[in-house]
């Protein structure tokens, strides 16, 4: 019992294509439907006689096939068999387990002979799982890719014809082409039943019987060629399906009946995945070295500039490993008193001060002639009378600075102050 895996389910996700045709087989006609992933779409049908013959439609496609468009089949009902799945189980994992059991003892066929497919679990109305499954057994899935390679066509992917015909809208769907038809019938918790007639007649004995078995059937919609809506056909939703639009995910030509174009796609994505792994894993088990080769030839390059450094303020060579601590050394020795006296004079502490004592004197309108300071006092040169000059000083004691206010010359002061503790 081949289960065709996710991938297969919707092979758009790993084999991107551009354009994509829907076929379906109509007696003695051929329908297809072209359609591009910018949203153009043609119908085109022609005997399979003209086919046959080497029509210019049939050039065109194995034209485009060859640069990579997507052919997509659809299955008759009388071929494939959809089945809707209740699981009592809860937990979706758990639940997909049994799903190959329950199909078993809902297809009048071995499993074990056929190619089966499972869509998207969703928890049903009256509690557990439901999924939608579908089965064709692998002879029936065989004869349909030889009734088509007599054609001269190789369908990558092969969908139910059920599941394109599903509307939007719960009800019967009809689908009536020039000599068979295909009707399905959808609830609110979705798929129910579907069937295939070769007659065309809305009254058909067949679709009368589908019809028949449905309590309280609604009144069918009609499409396709001998349908009231003409838009809505078969092969135009598969090539939709080809391209992966819409929600048709149930492709059922694959594993070890998958096209070999898939199949080489399939193998040169895993290449390229595995190509890519590697890369990344020899990359991650190199990255130390990477980094330690990148952090030597900076440090090498540090350790250049300060020797070039040491040799030019010393004039002797330094020995190697030593130039930062030797040229620290010389720094600290020679320019040890300023670099201090720097520090003392920018600390942030006596930055603050320098701005409070500046800030008063803007304020009172008081003209700085002269600053000088250490790491503890400050000496101060400014022009005022003597009641803005001691105005000055009454402020600049509520910031913690006090001093002696000394008259220098007429209209000219001179304040010496230090931060009391």
């Amino acid at each position: 019992m081949p289960v065709v895996s996710e991938d297969w389910l919707d092979p758009s996700a790993w084999a991107h294509v551009q354009v994509a045709w829907g076929l379906v087989r109509d007696t003695d006609l051929l329908r297809l439907g072209r359609m591009t992933r910018g949203g153009a779409a043609e119908l085109f049908h022609v005997s399979e006689k003209e086919w046959g013959e080497g029509c210019s439609l049939r050039g065109r496609l194995e034209q485009e096939v060859r640069q990579g468009a997507r052919l997509v089949a659809g299955l008759a009902p009388s071929r494939v068999m959809l089945r809707t799945l209740h699981s009592p189980i809860q937990d979706p994992v758990k639940s997909a387990e049994i799903l190959p059991s329950l199909l078993d003892a809902a297809l009048p066929f071995p499993l074990e002979s056929c190619v089966v497919a499972f869509g998207e679990s969703r928890r049903a109305e009256e509690g557990g799982m439901t999924c939608l499954a579908a089965a064709i057994r692998l002879e029936d899935l065989q004869a349909e890719c030889r009734s088509w390679e007599s054609l001269g066509l190789n369908p990558d992917c092969m969908v139910p014809e059920a599941l394109i015909l599903a509307r939007a809208t719960p009800g019967v769907h009809v689908w009536i082409g020039s000599g068979r038809s295909v009707f399905v019938h959808w609830t609110d918790s979705g798929f129910a039943a579907c069937g295939g007639a070769k007659d065309t007649a809305r009254d058909g004995r067949t679709l009368g019987r589908f019809l028949g078995a449905i309590s309280g059937a609604p009144a069918p919609e009609w499409a396709g060629p001998g349908g009231d809506d003409y838009e809505e056909v078969l092969e135009m939703g598969l090539a939709r399906a080809g391209l992966g639009l819409g929600n048709i995910r149930m492709n059922l030509r694959a594993d070890a009946a998958a096209h070999p174009g898939l199949l080489h796609r399939a193998r040169r994505t895993r290449r390229i995945l595995l190509t890519l792994c590697a890369m990344l894993t020899a990359l991650a088990a190199g990255m130390p070295l990477v980094l330690r080769t990148v952090v030597n030839v900076h440090f090498e390059a540090a350790r250049t500039r300060m020797a070039g450094a040491y040799r030019e303020l010393t004039g002797s060579a330094s020995p190697p490993g030593q130039e930062r601590l030797l040229l620290e050394r010389w720094i600290d020795r020679e320019w040890g008193g300023v670099r201090a006296a720097t520090e003392r004079v920018f600390a942030p502490e006596l930055r603050a001060g320098m701005g409070e004592v500046l800030s008063v004197a803007a304020r009172l309108g008081i003209t700085v002639r002269a600053w000088n300071q250490d790491a503890e006092t400050f000496g101060l040169t400014f022009a005022a009378d003597r009641s803005l000059a001691e105005r000055f000083e009454a402020e600049i004691a509520g910031f913690g600075w006090y001093g002696d206010l000394t008259e220098a010359e007429a209209g000219a002061w001179r304040f010496l102050g230090r931060r009391e503790p």
